[in-house]
């Protein structure tokens, strides 16, 4: 018996030598060639459940780092699921304005730090303003369209906004088609399904592990195999979802699906803030490749400020109050930069403070078109 442990814990040893020296040259040869422009940014979304529906939100409570060749950025994430360190309750407090920020990574502020989102710096410069105000961030990494609808109907009203800003990014058209949480049908929007959180359970497991959490802020082997295994799963949701678009609709019809879903899911954004007497502005953040930008917004299918109580066109805008600064991260994920975030979050504050000015008493009154 002794000699059978002692082969068993021989084995072993031998074994787990072998894999962390074959980790270790995975880890030096992915650092090698990807090391100068990989970022290692660990996911903490995780699913949350509002009424009938089950989607994705970021983890309570949860604190982590993000580093890249261009910096490094520190999270907090509040106990309602939020990024920053107030917990807001549902209640607003007499006298203040508050604001409801949705969007994806643009928004709860990757490659940032805390007090740069463009979240922040529109509280910031509202209070300057003499403006009691309170800004929450409620962005998600990879959130759609979709799940920004569910979150405002099922758990955003409830925290009595009197202005809901959306930060839209081309990808959306993408991921409003991957949730499969609403679908077109005679052209309107209909509940598709009330459930998408793709391989949060397996994600929270693995990040209960502290060895676990280490890799994913440190290890570029792991992230690599991470983000491959992410694409594919993305990939292959989106396939499904247009596979089940294409046995429905036929023709033409199918060619700008995307655009019209991005459509009828901000124009419902728009009546669910309207009808929590909101005011609902729509930030168009514009769409980066290489070295070039664009804007993100499917004008040529409905214009921006039809589906809009105040279009901010992004683009025109970093245009006008950038000019020179550099935008976007140039490695990385391709992030906005402090200097896009301060110059949104200062546009967005003069243009609340404005309204605010002409309309004290009732924020979310229409204005006249």
């Amino acid at each position: 018996m002794p000699n059978l442990f002692k082969k068993i814990l021989f084995t072993c040893l031998m074994l787990g030598g072998i894999f962390l020296t074959l980790y270790g040259l995975g880890e030096t040869l992915v650092y090698l060639i990807h090391g100068k422009e990989m970022a290692l940014f660990p996911r903490y979304v995780t699913q949350r459940q509002y009424n009938d529906y089950l989607i994705r939100g970021n983890v309570a409570g949860a604190r982590y780092r993000h580093k890249s060749p261009d910096g490094r950025w520190e999270f907090q994430i509040n106990r309602r699921g939020f990024r920053g360190g107030v917990d807001y309750s549902y209640e607003k407090p007499p006298g203040v304005l508050r604001v409801l920020v949705l969007g994806d990574s643009f928004t709860v502020g990757y490659e940032v730090d805390q007090d740069e989102t463009y979240a922040v710096v529109l509280e910031r410069e509202l209070k300057k303003r003499g403006i009691a105000a309170e800004v929450i961030n409620a962005g998600v990494s990879g959130f759609s369209n979709a799940e920004e609808l569910v979150f405002l109907e099922q758990e955003g009203v409830r925290y009595q906004p009197d202005v809901v800003v959306l930060g839209f990014y081309f990808n959306d058209l993408e991921d409003n088609i991957r949730t499969g949480l609403f679908k077109l049908l005679d052209g309107e929007l209909i509940v598709n399904s009330k459930q998408y959180a793709p391989v949060t359970n397996v994600r929270d497991f693995l990040n209960s592990f502290a060895p676990y959490r280490w890799l994913s802020e440190n290890s570029y082997l792991h992230n690599y195999l991470n983000a491959a295994a992410t694409v594919w799963v993305k990939k292959w949701l989106e396939q499904k979802r247009r596979e089940e678009i294409a046995g429905q609709t036929l023709g033409a019809a199918a060619d700008d699906y995307p655009e019209r879903l991005a459509c009828l899911l901000v124009q419902r954004i728009r009546r669910t803030a309207s009808q929590n007497n909101a005011f609902f502005i729509l930030l168009e953040i514009p769409k980066v490749s290489h070295r070039q930008v664009f804007p993100s917004w499917p004008a040529q299918t409905c214009a921006p400020e039809s589906v809009s109580d105040l279009y901010v066109d992004g683009l025109r805008l970093l245009k006008e109050e950038a000019a020179g600064g550099e935008w976007y991260r140039p490695r990385g994920h391709r992030h906005w930069t402090p200097v896009s975030h301060a110059a949104v979050g200062k546009y967005l504050a003069s243009r609340i403070a404005e309204r605010q000015g002409r309309h004290p008493a009732s924020f979310a009154q229409k204005p006249q078109r």
